[in-house]
């Protein structure tokens, strides 16, 4: 999820801003939606001290260039050219009383680019911090969507702020200000109480970065264990030292590869569709309504039981070291055809609606 402005709407605080001079780290994710209009900029992030009218400005301009700014001493330079619909993680770093670093990545990059010795500085201190806008009617961000804004009261190092842009919620534990974008709210949901106020209108959008996961860990040193109507997606790997089992309605999505170090265990109408490769390195039960789908090689290298409506779809191969047994309704479709290193116990007297395909 992500949230864009209309043609006014932007976020403001005035409170709880980064003092000058000491530690401090702000990082978000931003994604190009439209062309900023010729002779204009969108700013996306600004620090403002109305006093001096000094800021701290990340802003595009119409040639799609994504600029840093520092007003103090003039300081600006581009720092990469946005692509149409490419999200981009981008995090300010002080590093001295006047000085910070900016690094940055697109969705698809495994590592962060950077500028270094930026001018942090101003005069008197900061007055209002700005999302989405520099408050002036020439600059809304209309063009953009922003996701996952964080601060913190220390300066993080590049290998943190990495791992920061693979994550939605705070990783650091000394954040002091978090905006999931979720929803379009500008309440901060690190408990430190330093809120937005969201003027204008801002719209929540299912758009967001592919490489950013949910908050939710995707490695379980245990077993886990989802009921009900429980959910956990997983955009990368999903590991789990233990077994895993998901019952009723509860779903597990998972974009890259599901790796089990235990058995796995679908019940009801669980449903747990694996974008990659599925790998379970015990034995795999599927009962009730419970499907289990798999774009690519799905391994078992224990037993396999299908029962009731039960339903296994596998576009690519299925393989499977141990006994394959399915009852009932229960139906496995392979596209490549299964692997059985140990002849499948299929009885159609006894399990006569049971089916393979």
């Amino acid at each position: 999820m992500s949230v864009q402005p209309n043609t006014d709407g932007y976020l403001v605080r005035t409170s709880s801003l980064p003092v000058n001079g000491t530690g401090w780290t702000a990082g978000f994710w931003f994604q190009r939606i439209g062309a900023v209009g010729s002779g204009l900029v969108e700013t996306l992030f600004e620090l403002v001290d109305n006093g001096d009218g000094d800021y701290i400005k990340i802003f595009v301009n119409d040639a799609n260039e994504v600029h840093f700014q520092g007003i103090n001493d003039f300081d600006d330079v581009s720092l990469f050219t946005a692509t149409l619909n490419t999200w981009y993680y981008i995090a300010l770093v002080t590093t001295s009383s006047t000085t910070g670093n900016v690094y940055w990545r697109a969705d698809a990059s495994g590592s962060l680019s950077s500028s270094t010795g930026r001018k942090f500085q101003t005069d008197n201190g900061w007055d209002s911090l700005t999302l989405l806008n520099n408050a002036g009617t020439l600059e809304v961000a209309e063009h953009f969507r922003m996701t996952s804004y964080k601060e913190w009261a220390s300066a993080l190092s590049s290998g943190q702020l990495l791992t920061e842009s693979q994550s939605r919620a705070p990783v650091a534990g000394s954040s002091v200000c978090y905006l999931p974008f979720t929803t379009a709210s500008g309440t901060d949901q690190s408990g430190s109480g330093r809120n937005f106020t969201v003027n204008g209108t801002l719209a929540a959008n299912a758009s967001e970065p592919s490489s950013m996961a949910d908050g939710v860990t995707s490695s379980v040193a245990g077993a886990l264990s989802l009921t009900a109507a429980a959910s956990v997606q997983v955009r990368n790997a999903a590991t789990i030292a233990g077994s895993l089992s998901l019952t009723a309605a509860a779903q597990m999505p998972v974009t890259n590869r599901a790796q089990v170090a235990g058995s796995l265990s679908l019940a009801a109408s669980a449903a747990m569709p694996v974008t990659n490769r599925a790998q379970v390195a015990g034995a795999m039960a599927l009962v009730g309504a419970a499907t289990l789908q798999t774009t690519l090689p799905v391994s078992i290298a224990g037993g396999f039981s299908l029962a009731a409506a039960a339903s296994m779809q596998v576009t690519n191969r299925a393989q499977i070291a141990g006994a394959l047994s399915l009852v009932a309704s229960a139906s496995i479709n392979a596209g490549a055809g299964p692997s059985v290193s140990r002849r499948p116990r299929v009885d159609v007297r006894r399990n006569r609606g049971g089916r393979y395909r």
